[in-house]
This record gives structure tokens, sequence and C-alpha cells, in this order.
């Protein structure tokens, strides 16, 4: 019901529906936490005096709800914004508040709940001491294949506590082949900073498709993202140029189905901007390729680095995973890794069988 919706908003079209059609709207939008999202579309279509009052209204009340949240991250995200550039870190804001007020129209049109910043790998480092004087903790142990390690710090009142996470990739590094130098040759100086960079839209949309693909497009709000870059700023959008680029990196796979899946949940998109190839029709084949590891790279070199690494994990990757198992040694790490691994397996042919071993990690 949702997609329909918006697709019918995005492609200009008269919005007829039943008080139960966005009731179900209405349901879905609080489920999926897009509520400032689909508000910032319908004020940027100017349709929003076309749709029922109870409905805006009850939006309304959704979007303020998250707004608060975006106000604090956005401040404490221009504190640390000054820090790195005080000690000349170079950094770079990934979507967050940054790319809500870019392309939503306002820092609080998107919900964001954390902040997320790309560094070179060597100034990590440098980063992590620089938030640490801050006063956020960390990093916690991250697996040593990931892209970025995450700190915290709590926010009072309340016990709320900000995440932030520094990114030195955008892709798990035996997924892909990726060249971030680009990155940062593209990126301009961000309003004030002289060492805070923003990726050019080209770059962005690249982004966020990857963003989306690492998670799945679980969520409407990753579809919303790159749907409403196309919509909104298509024209300047070079979808030849991200295929090379998607080629180059080894990440075509995972763009395309993106965007695949992206069209087919949006059809106005194809009279927006069409896409340079045909688009499959194998639905459970752009799903498969985001959701098995295997499927998702571009070669069979690195499919078999994935199939590998599934199988066989470095020692360091297989102490990650069993982090808080607290008899885990560098000897005994592969036994207890494929013991845990089997006992996953039972629970999830056999959910109903309890083992004494509940509390453990799933690996």
């Amino acid at each position: 019901m949702l997609t329909q919706f918006i697709d019918w908003i995005y492609a200009d079209s008269t919005c007829f529906g039943s008080d139960e059609f966005y009731r179900q709207c209405l349901t879905e939008i609080e489920l999926e936490h897009v509520a400032p999202q689909v508000l910032s579309i319908l004020r940027q279509s100017q349709k929003i005096d076309s749709i029922p009052k109870d409905f805006v209204e009850a939006l309304q009340h959704l979007y303020r709800k998250t707004a608060g949240q975006n106000l604090y991250i956005r401040f404490y995200q221009q504190q640390v914004f000054a820090a790195l550039e005080q000690n000349g870190i170079y950094a770079i804001p990934l979507k967050g508040v940054v790319f809500a007020e870019r392309y939503f129209g306002s820092f609080t049109s998107r919900p964001t709940s954390d902040i997320d910043i790309l560094v070179t790998r060597d100034t990590l480092t440098r980063a992590i001491e620089c938030l640490r004087l801050l006063g956020f903790t960390g990093p916690y142990e991250f697996n040593p294949i990931h892209f970025h390690c995450v700190m915290t710090k709590p926010i009072y009142p309340g016990g709320v506590v900000l995440y932030i996470e520094l990114h030195w990739s955008l892709v798990h590094e035996n997924t892909a082949i990726p060249e971030w130098d680009r990155f940062w040759q593209n990126a301009t100086s961000f309003e004030g900073y002289e060492y805070i960079k923003e990726l050019t839209l080209q770059d962005t949309f690249y982004s966020i498709c990857l963003h989306g693909a690492n998670h799945k497009l679980e969520s409407l709000k990753y579809l919303l993202d790159v749907a409403h870059l196309i919509y909104t700023r298509g024209t300047e959008i070079d979808f030849d140029r991200l295929l090379e680029v998607g080629k180059r990196d080894k990440t075509l796979r995972r763009v395309k189905a993106v965007l695949n899946i992206v069209y087919n949940e949006f059809p106005s998109l194809h009279q927006c901007k069409p896409l340079p190839y045909r688009i499959s029709n194998s639905k459970w084949l752009d799903r498969a390729v985001l959701n098995a590891r295997v499927l998702t790279p571009d070669s069979w070199g690195l499919r078999f680095r994935v199939a590998k690494e599934w199988l066989w994990p470095m020692r360091e990757v297989a102490l990650w995973h069993l982090r808080s198992d607290p008899g885990v040694t560098s000897t005994n790490v592969y036994r207890r890794f494929y013991r845990q691994r089997l006992i996953h397996l039972a629970r999830t042919v056999y959910p109903s069988n309890k083992t004494s071993e509940e509390n453990e990690l799933h690996v």
C-alpha cells in the first residue's frame, strides 16, 4: 500500500484512496519508521493539501517523535566535526542528518540513529583518540573483515547512548575491491570546514546504493533513499558512470540488484529516469544477491574467498565470533567455533529444542 501511495506522489498522479487505504499506509509508515521521509516527500511534491487531513496530522505526530533525536545527533555531530577539524583529520559524513538536510530538505526529514563518518585507514587511530577526548568510549571489538568500528557516549538525561561509526570502507573487504581514493579526490569541503568533506551527488548515490545493499534493503527507508535521489536529482546522476564504477569495484551485482528492486517497487521511476539496461525479471535473484553473501561479489575469485571465510574463517574472525565465550582460546577456537555453528544449525532446524548452551552467542 505505502509504496503504491509514494509512487503516486512521485508520478504526480491523483491519489485515490479509501479511508482504509490511508489507515494501512499509516500502519506501514509507523512500522517502517519513515514518517519524516514520507512527510518530506509530500511537502516537496506540494500535494499535502490533497491528502486527508487526519492522515497528515497523524503523519506529523509521528514525525515529531523522531525530530528530537535528529536534533541532538546534529548537535553532537557538530562537536565531532569541530574536534576532527581542529586536529587536522580528514572526514566525510555519511548519510545521517547531513544527507537528510541536503536531499530531503531538513536535517529532521529522515530518521537517524547514529553518526557515520568515513576516515582513511591511516587516520583511524587518530580519529579514535580524538573522539575519546570528547567522551566517547571504545571502539567495541569488531570483525577483522568488517568495514567500521563503533564508539559510544552516554547522553543525559534519560541514559540515552549516542553511537558513532568510523568507516574506512563501505563494504566488507572480502566481497569487493573498491577504490575509495576517488571519493576523497572528488569530495568538496563541507560548509565552514577545511578537513570535513562532502561527497558529490554521484558518489552519494553510489554510497546510498551500497548502504542499502549492506542492509539487504530490509527497510523501506533504504528504498526511499535511492528512489528519492532519482526522482529529485536523477538528471544529475550518470547511470553509465555508476555502472562503470561498480564494475571496477566489483560491486556491480549488488548495485544493479538495488536498482532493480527499487524500480520494481516504484514503477514510475521508469518514466522518470530509465535504466540503461534491461531490468531483471528474477526478483528472487536480486534478493538472493543481497541476502546470500556468496552470491554478492562480482567475480568467482571473490565468491571463493567468501565461501572459504565462511567454511574456514581466519583465527581472528573466529575469535571475534566467540568473543562472549570466556573459555575460548587461540588453541581451541576452531573446535568451539564449529561446535557453536552446529548448535545454531540445530536450533534453526529444530527451533523448539532447547540446549544447555542457550545463552551462548550464535555464529
